[in-house]
């Protein structure tokens, strides 16, 4: 499997791009930017501004354009392979153009204004599904709080309640965005699946202080993003999943507003269904495309085949870049701009949005990672770590989302479906003040089953799981089965009813990717594992094998592979590559799905370290050790100094003594000699007075 995992790791680094931007700085910005030397005898300075990421394929229209799920993947792909600082520089391009709201678009364009691009009369990049960079808004012209860095003034900044440290990177330093030559994919935002990502590459690091000094960083970028998603977008989904009112008392609930922020695919007939009010809109208005539709540029089987549905989905692109324009030259656009919600401004011009249930399983999955990283940032004893009011609000959000999900089972088919919002116009027959209001919603006909797996939940009912998910997969005869006839290869990207003769089942790798680490998840190893390896087989085709030494896989022991084929669809039946073009089969995001499988990651856990690392212990007890023998060391002297201070002091007392004690003698003997000098006359005639009368009493007879 190495070799697998080295081949998927040379075509990922082969497309790898570093952009570097001069730009002129004044005084100002020089002394706001630290790390960038002040000029002394000039105004202005240049400064080198790079940027690391990976294009979505080879092809070289495309080097210019990254893609959030793919360089998301990309950047742990790289830390897996311990490419630690090129991963943190791909998140750092990315989180780039992230507004000061927290919103992430889905594409980035660099150095857009270079000679190799020029005007085109082409929506898509040429043989890819990618937009072109001038299909989107001007990212100046989109609402200040949806800008990285937007020339705003202080005032505006505090009026608006946002926090200005979005305009700074990863070391403190003011980026200045709107300098660049960078452009961002207007309102068409990004899977919320940064901080899955974030918490596996967390898990696959070192683990150093820069490692979780980097998770800290993204930590606040990514729940800014959440609080994005849960308080401005769906802010309304929490009154309607527990409110009784009718669908024409209820406000939107949804969390996507264009279908390329889906994963459902292009091809699904769902879109038939959900794109049809639009269709209606097209019909009536006479509307044609302003620049061609390049259809030619795509295989036929990536969107349906009726072409309705893709104008639709242009329409709507176009749609939504007139109306931010309008509202950007609207007269009251300061106004608006403060208090109005840009989605549903958006919503009453381009009437389109679903609560995808793709979309909204891959958030719930993120927002309990986003919680399993703050308790690692609580655990890691940092001085930034996540407040209370941030822990709460993030559960507040897990208990939203999973009720959600609980509630969008359709128990009949044993299928999880979508809600498909309704509209109605309003405000005369001229196109152009056409506005339209919500009006209710409806459970979308074709179900995807696979939705809870992305989830991650632990199951508490197992029969339900069963039911539910597993069933349906496998169960021919079930209605919504993943598991079609003449179909050897699984998982088909959407069920076998909603096929038709028209439109190619084709499996998605990155879609296996999510299932088999869901079924893993919820404990269905068996069914994960041959979801791997059938993976793994489609990756490598049927030719001589180049790497015969290449392990057998549990489900076929006889794998082998020729040529790697990194394409991002393969067809169901046959198992080769879906579509012929270079960047279908030099896709980034399937050849880190491949790294991913063939290598497997390494257990992930986290073990808090002490609140201080082990040499400043060492340091500290070294310290300690020190300051308490100096401690015992000015003991001892003091106790010696005052030993030797109460001998001398013994000593001087004995001394005095001894004159004291002569002195009295002294005086004694003197005394004495005076007493006896003194008696020495009187008392011997006493003496011999009373001897003689002694005697005279003594020889008397009686």
């Amino acid at each position: 499997m190495e070799e697998l995992g080295k081949e998927s790791l040379k075509l990922i680094l082969s497309n790898q791009v570093q952009t570097t931007f001069d730009r002129k700085l004044n005084v100002a910005d020089q002394k706001e930017q630290g790390s960038i030397r002040r000029a002394e005898n000039s105004n202005n300075s240049s400064s080198n501004v790079s940027f690391l990421y990976t294009s979505t394929c080879s092809t070289t229209n495309v080097m210019r354009v990254q893609e959030s799920t793919s360089s998301l993947y990309t950047a742990r792909t790289l830390m897996k392979a311990n490419r630690t600082s090129d991963a943190w520089e791909h998140l750092r391009s990315l989180f780039s153009m992230q507004g000061m709201n927290g919103y992430m678009p889905k594409y980035i364009f660099w150095n857009t204004n270079s000679e190799e691009e020029n005007i085109s009369n082409e929506i898509f990049y040429n043989g890819t599904s990618i937009p072109r960079y001038d299909s989107f808004v001007d990212t100046s012209l989109m609402p200040t709080n949806y800008q990285p860095c937007p020339k705003t003034s202080k005032e505006e900044v505090q009026l608006e309640s946002k926090d200005s440290s979005s305009c700074l990177d990863f070391s403190g330093n003011n980026l200045h965005i709107d300098e660049m030559d960078i452009s961002s994919s207007g309102r068409l935002s990004a899977l919320p699946i940064h901080s899955t990502v974030l918490l596996e590459m967390f898990y696959l690091s070192n683990q150093t202080n820069d490692d979780l000094l980097h998770l800290h960083w993204y930590f606040e970028r990514i729940y800014k993003m959440h609080n994005y998603w849960m308080e401005h977008v769906m802010k309304f989904c929490s009154e309607n999943l527990y409110s009784k009112r009718y669908d024409g008392m209820r406000k939107p609930c949804y969390n996507i507003i264009h279908p390329f922020e889906s994963l459902v695919p292009m091809s699904s007939p769902q879109w038939n269904d959900a794109l049809s009010y639009i269709n209606d809109i097209i019909e009536e208005r006479g509307w044609k495309p302003s620049r061609h539709i390049n259809i030619s540029g795509f295989n036929l089987d990536e969107y349906t085949r009726d072409d309705s549905s893709y104008e639709a989905m242009v329409y709507l692109m176009e749609c939504q870049t007139n109306a931010t324009i309008a509202r950007a030259s609207d007269s009251n656009s300061t106004q608006r701009k403060t208090k109005g919600n840009f989605e549903n401004m958006l919503l009453e011009h381009c009437p389109f949005a679903m609560l995808d249930i793709s979309h909204l399983a891959v958030l719930s999955k993120s927002h309990k990672d986003l919680n399993a990283i703050a308790w690692i940032l609580h655990e890691s004893h940092s001085r930034n770590a996540p407040t209370k009011t941030q822990l709460l609000m993030i559960e507040n959000w897990i208990d939203l989302t999973s009720d959600m999900l609980a509630r969008l089972i359709w128990d009949d088919n044993s299928s999880f479906s979508s809600k498909n919002l309704q509209f109605t116009a309003s405000g005369g027959n001229n196109a152009s003040k056409y506005h339209y209001n919500y009006t209710g919603e409806s459970i979308s006909i074709y179900g995807h089953n696979a939705a809870d797996l992305l989830i991650g939940n632990e199951r508490l009912d197992n029969d339900n799981f069963n039911d539910n998910v597993l069933l349906p997969i496998l169960d021919r005869k079930a209605n919504y089965s993943f598991n079609c006839e003449s179909h050897p290869f699984i998982l088909p990207s959407f069920s076998c009813s909603n096929a038709n003769e028209n439109t190619s089942i084709f499996v998605e790798p990155i879609m296996n990717y999510w299932l088999a680490a869901g079924l893993r998840r919820n404990d269905a190893y068996g069914l994960a594992t041959y979801i791997e390896d059938m993976t793994l087989k489609l990756f490598c085709s049927s030719t001589n094998s180049t790497y015969s030494a290449l392990p057998a896989t549990s489900f076929f022991p006889s794998l082998s592979c020729g040529d790697v084929q990194f394409a991002d669809r393969f067809d169901s039946r046959s198992g080769v590559p879906l579509s012929s073009e270079l960047c279908s089969q030099s896709n980034v995001l399937s050849a880190s799905v491949l790294y991913n499988l063939a290598i497997q990651d390494k257990p992930f856990s986290y073990h808090a370290s002490p609140p201080i690392q082990r040499a400043w212990v060492v340091v500290l007890l070294t310290v300690e050790i020190i300051l308490a023998l100096s401690i015992g060391l000015s003991c001892l002297l003091m106790s010696l100094n005052l030993m030797r201070k109460a001998n001398q002091d013994a000593n001087e007392d004995g001394e005095n003594a001894d004159l004291l004690e002569g002195e009295e003698n002294g005086a004694v003997i003197e005394n004495e000699d005076i007493l006896s000098e003194h008696s020495s006359g009187d008392n011997s005639d006493q003496y011999q007075t009373f001897m003689q009368s002694f005697m005279r009493n003594f020889m008397s007879p009686s």
